[in-house]
């Protein structure tokens, strides 16, 4: 059996949330449509990946918001989720984005930003030296819907930072490790 740490259909969008829920632990929380980023993937125990290796750092999560992004008339609805929103709503980063792990074969992050923009990724780690987080970005999607990979050299702390046309957003997670194959 492959990994834990796969890349998942489009298909499966809203099935990606099932394995996180309240009871277990997510901090996701419900916020009004008024509201800036406030789920932390820490205590998350889904297939994604389990344990971050402490470095006595103490990593600053940013909380994500459970809302359901804007409709985009070129795929289908995304449903409610934890999403990273940044303040005036332009951009979005979902799936894998609120439980990524260190693993070759990367994450699936959904975007959503303004149509048009060309979406560029960065991430760096702040808890210990390592390289820089890599982003894939196909081309080709012309509305606000953006797929993407993004791999990690390493798990811990890191801080993403995306930017699409003048929109941006910045957030903090904890990239735990891959899980062995079962």
């Amino acid at each position: 059996m492959k990994p834990a740490c796969f890349l998942m259909s489009v298909v499966a969008l809203p099935l990606g949330w099932v394995g996180c829920d309240s009871d277990r632990g997510t901090g996701v929380v419900e916020t009004s449509s008024s509201s800036t980023a406030v789920a932390t993937s820490e205590g998350c125990d889904s297939d994604r990946g389990a344990g971050v290796v402490e470095t006595g750092f103490p990593c600053p999560v940013t909380d994500a918001i459970w809302a359901e992004p804007p409709r985009d008339p070129h795929a289908d609805p995304f449903g409610m989720g934890p999403w990273y929103i940044n303040a005036d709503r332009t951009i979005w980063a979902g799936w894998d984005a609120v439980r990524m792990v260190a693993c070759p074969e990367g994450n699936k992050v959904l975007w959503i930003r303004p149509q048009g923009t060309q979406l560029t990724v960065s991430g760096r780690r702040l808890d210990a030296d390592a390289g820089p987080a890599r982003a894939t970005i196909p081309c080709c999607y012309p509305t606000g819907f953006q797929a993407s990979g993004l791999m990690f050299p390493t798990e811990g702390c890191w801080e993403i930072s995306a930017k699409a046309g003048t929109s941006e957003l910045t957030f903090v997670t904890r990239v735990g490790p891959a899980r062995p194959p079962r």
